[in-house]
């Protein structure tokens, strides 16, 4: 690009598009904010057709209403992955039959530790044979389901273990929690619903098994519609801002170039573009699950500007 002034010698920079703000071109050079920005209207009906769906499967009885919601997942999924899915289902059954055999054993223990290191992290780096089926086939597709297998085993051990324990000894919050657990959470449904909840299956924080089972008892109550109602608010301003950024400043694209001289760019204007998008990107989904009675962790609670060492940020 040629600045207003044409003081600097014209840059090449890879990943601008025709803009449609201030007659500017727009920095899409991030592979991952160019495909979210792209599919946004159609995430934005598919959310919308799974809310609606989700809240007529809530007037139905409870063991009909899994299995609506079962059969919500399991569409999304076969849309996402076609016939991949079925692949994703045995792995995935597998892993709960063993958690459900042999959790509270010595093997168990085993099992959970080398069967989901097997599962979640396949060599990445130049896969070959059937490292490379994983990867293809199911490293991607699992996305952020990965985390919540893990999550499944401490459920089932602690299950394993809850009548082997003297009730004197787990105190009266436990107690009172484990009275309100429904007869169904731990069944497969239950857990296949929590594996492939559409909200929080292609990004989005990661939530336990228990506080989902929670959620899907008793829904969210934090948020009142008002309060999600200006929370889809501010997510609709970050996404103004994100718009005007990479129209005005090509902070991705002149790094991807490799110009930072040339430009007088420094890392903070990347780290700004970088944390707006994962800022919308998460909120996107949380709203899709508060709007369903689910409240997922808030990742992004500072702007990146005001924190002051890596933890924070």
């Amino acid at each position: 690009f040629d600045d207003a002034t044409a003081a600097r010698p014209a840059i090449f920079l890879r990943g601008l598009r025709q803009g449609w703000l201030f007659g500017r071109r727009q920095d899409l050079s991030d592979s991952q904010w160019q495909d979210f920005r792209g599919n946004l209207p159609l995430l934005t009906i598919a959310a919308l057709a799974h809310l609606l769906i989700s809240r007529v499967a809530g007037t139905l009885p409870r063991g009909t209403q899994l299995i609506a919601k079962a059969a919500i997942s399991l569409i999304f999924v076969a849309y996402l992955h076609g016939a991949t899915c079925l692949f994703l289902l045995a792995v995935t059954g597998a892993n709960f039959l063993l958690a459900g055999q042999l959790a509270g054993t010595q093997s168990g223990k085993n099992w959970h530790v080398s069967y989901n290191r097997w599962l979640v992290s396949p060599s990445a780096s130049q896969p070959s044979g059937t490292e490379c089926v994983l990867v293809r086939y199911l490293y991607i597709p699992l996305g952020g389901a990965r985390r919540r297998l893990l999550n499944m085993w401490p459920t089932f051990i602690f299950v394993a273990m809850w009548h082997d324990l003297d009730p004197k000894l787990l105190g009266w919050a436990v107690i009172c929690c484990t009275f309100a657990i429904p007869d169904d959470a731990f069944s497969w449904l239950m857990y296949f619903c929590y594996l492939f909840y559409p909200p929080l299956y292609l990004a989005g924080p990661t939530i336990s098994f228990n506080a989902f089972v929670s959620y899907r008892a008793t829904p969210q109550n934090t948020y009142t519609w008002r309060g999600i109602a200006l929370y889809g608010l501010r997510l609709a301003g970050s996404c103004l801002a994100i718009e005007i950024l990479t129209h005005t400043v090509y902070a991705n694209a002149i790094a991807k170039s490799g110009r930072w001289k040339a430009a007088g760019l420094s890392s903070a204007e990347v780290l700004n573009f970088m944390w707006l998008k994962f800022l919308i990107i998460w909120r996107f989904f949380r709203l899709w699950a508060l709007i369903d009675g689910v409240e997922p962790p808030e990742n992004m609670q500072r702007c990146v500007n005001n924190n002051y060492d890596i933890e924070g940020f």
